[in-house]
């Protein structure tokens, strides 16, 4: 049963994916602007998501992994606060 739920929710996730890429391509101009900078159309909100996302991924990345190195096994404990 549970393989059943994880690999049905695993298709919706591509699916999803999938449709949001064939969306981009749709809407893209094929311009160099276009492909690095989104035609400089995104909104401050998802400009905050992205930024957001990037400091998180920093923080895991070095932050988290060096504080694993230097504290040990309590360093589990950092999802608590």
């Amino acid at each position: 049963m549970n393989s059943i739920i994880t690999i049905g929710t695993f298709t919706v996730f591509v699916v999803i994916f999938l449709w949001i890429g064939a969306l981009a391509a749709k809407t893209s101009k094929n311009t160099e602007t276009d492909y690095l900078l989104g035609n400089r159309s995104f909104g401050k909100f998802f400009i905050g998501l992205s930024v957001g996302a990037t400091a998180n991924s920093g923080w895991i990345m070095v932050g988290a992994v060096g504080m694993a190195y230097t504290t040990g096994f309590s360093s589990f404990l950092i999802g608590c606060n």
